[in-house]
């Protein structure tokens, strides 16, 4: 369809091209009256005035056109952030359930990458750019960072020693909270869009 309009307006000037110089060249061997000339002078103004108008409307559609893409790419823009942002807490319900498992495993060498990961996207919710997660799990998140950091100081102490059931009950439930935190911003983001 818009290729037709194009086709259309490439045939239109391109019959303007050649009708414009064949009728002045027709004009300008004939003899005309004052009145004729001055006839042809005023259609000459119009169409002139036509044109112009013509080609300040096309700016004004065109302007809006660019003003609706622009608006429709922002609500994109923001949609295709909005399901990253889901990903990424669904990755992190996950990361968060193999460090349990690491836990319960008494892998703590495989579980400190996982906690670093895992401190990374709480780190993303901390300093989100949507205000209201910001305002609402900012602190939460700041909460589980640092704990998170006393795991992963606790693991480096002893990284090849045993973990004491309390211990692996402390970390769990730690990890819960923040599983819990992820899961409610996921639900929340996911209301949104």
């Amino acid at each position: 369809m818009r290729i037709n309009k194009l086709w259309r307006m490439a045939l239109v000037l391109v019959a303007l091209m050649l009708t414009v110089p064949l009728v002045s060249y027709f004009i300008a061997i004939s003899e005309l009256s004052d009145f004729t000339l001055k006839l042809i002078s005023i259609i000459g103004t119009v169409g002139s005035i036509a044109g112009l108008l013509y080609t300040i409307v096309q700016i004004s559609l065109i302007r809006r056109e660019s003003e609706v893409i622009s608006r429709t790419a922002s609500a994109t823009k923001e949609q295709v952030l909005l399901l990253s942002c889901v990903a990424d807490w669904a990755r992190g319900i996950k990361v968060a359930q193999e460090i349990q498992n690491h836990c319960r495993n008494r892998k703590r060498e495989i579980a400190i990458p996982r906690i670093q990961e895992l401190k990374q996207i709480l780190y993303d919710i901390a300093h989100s750019s949507d205000q209201s997660i910001k305002s609402e799990h900012s602190e939460s998140a700041g909460d589980q960072i640092l704990l998170l950091n006393v795991v992963i100081n606790g693991f480096e102490k002893a990284p090849t020693g045993k973990m004491s059931s309390d211990e692996i009950a402390s970390v769990n439930e730690m990890l819960e909270k923040t599983i819990d935190l992820l899961s409610v911003i996921q639900s929340m983001t996911k209301n949104k869009g």
